[in-house]
């Protein structure tokens, strides 16, 4: 801002095609940098997305970052286009931590290791932000946090509010409900965009001092994630769809309620993105909702009441119990073979709850 502007800023500046804002970019560098870009490609990547996002004078920017990034988005997909014609391997998730064993989205819920994952790097300077992404059990576990360099822990999941103790470890809290219905109410809509709202400039406020903050809702999953795709867009230069597919590359099912989704792309001033559901293996999409009660207190006793409800329920009327959620089905018997499954699978998880030997769900 204080010096000359580069020739590839003003290029961008003026909206110019994407891969001319790169080809100007990479003519930019000296023999060094270019070398470092060839080498690695991902940071280079990164650079030139913070380049684009830290220039918060620029109305430019503040323009495009008001409509969701589309235009950086574009400059960002250029530029891997342009590094991948010179043989250089770009990841598309290079925050995919190792906990995911380089598979798509490490799985989530209470059959899997409960750790923090890795969203962005942080180097603990002012003016970074590095992130990490836990469920409840990761974010009580003080040695697991320090271990990963965390300053800082933001609990997003309102029945997690007082569950911590007290480890030294400064704690924030923006008490957000994971409900999900078929046509949410408006206000509860502006409510979750003031409470992302609140996590933004939370976010900012740990930036400014160079935090390294841990992420967590109950399960890790659907409020985490949304706060952190409300940083990736907001502040990194992501398009939203971009930061869903990050998201779900880190954590399998990230971002399953639409609705919290819409209130992330409220925010950031991305009206017009449909993004999909999390894929099903039938072609069709999952929407993934915490379980309500307090973490891993109480919410299991309260599914298993309801599950033995339907067991009897199942019982009794086999028939209308898979009416009545709707199943398209054209043929009766494997209509009653799918009840009975379900059953079978139901009294499976009910018996070994009870006789002990359940585990982690």
């Amino acid at each position: 801002r204080d010096g000359e502007e580069p020739v590839w800023f003003a290029t961008y500046r003026t909206a110019a095609a994407p891969e001319v804002v790169v080809a100007a970019w990479l003519e930019g560098l000296d023999d060094t940098e270019r070398v470092e870009a060839d080498a690695d490609p991902t940071v280079a990547r990164a650079k030139l997305r913070a380049a684009i996002a830290d220039a918060h004078w620029c109305p430019e920017v503040e323009a495009d970052r008001n409509s969701g990034w589309k235009y950086t988005g574009a400059v960002i997909r250029a530029f891997e286009v342009a590094m991948e014609g010179t043989g250089a391997v770009i990841p598309k998730n290079p925050g995919l931590s190792q906990q995911a064993g380089g598979q798509r989205g490490a799985p989530s819920g209470r059959s899997v290791p409960s750790v923090s994952r890795l969203v962005l790097p942080g180097d603990g300077h002012p003016g970074t932000l590095g992130i990490w992404w836990s469920d409840f059990e990761a974010a009580c576990r003080t040695e697991q946090l320090r271990a990963n360099g965390i300053t800082h822990r933001l609990n997003v999941a309102a029945e997690a509010v007082g569950k911590f103790e007290d480890d030294g470890i400064e704690t924030f809290h923006v008490p957000i409900e994971d409900i999900f219905a078929q046509d949410v109410a408006a206000d509860l809509l502006d409510h979750w965009c003031d409470q992302i709202q609140q996590v933004l400039n939370i976010l900012r406020r740990l930036c400014h001092l160079g935090s390294v903050v841990n992420i967590s809702c109950q399960m890790g999953t659907n409020r985490g994630g949304c706060c952190c795709l409300v940083w990736l867009c907001a502040e990194c230069g992501w398009t939203l769809e971009e930061g869903v597919e990050r998201l779900r590359d880190i954590t399998a099912l990230a971002c399953g309620n639409p609705h919290l989704v819409t209130a992330v792309a409220n925010v950031v001033g991305t009206y017009d993105v449909d993004v999909p559901l999390n894929p099903a293996g039938d072609g069709g999409g999952w929407i993934c909702i915490s379980p309500p009660m307090s973490p891993r207190e109480g919410c299991t006793v309260v599914f298993e009441d309801v599950t033995r409800n339907a067991i009897h329920k199942l019982h009794r009327d086999p028939p209308k119990a898979a009416s009545a959620v709707l199943v398209d089905t054209e043929d009766e018997e494997e209509e009653d073979a799918e009840v009975g499954a379900l059953m079978g699978l139901f009294s499976q998880c009910l018996e070994e709850k009870q006789g002990g030997g359940g585990g982690k769900e």
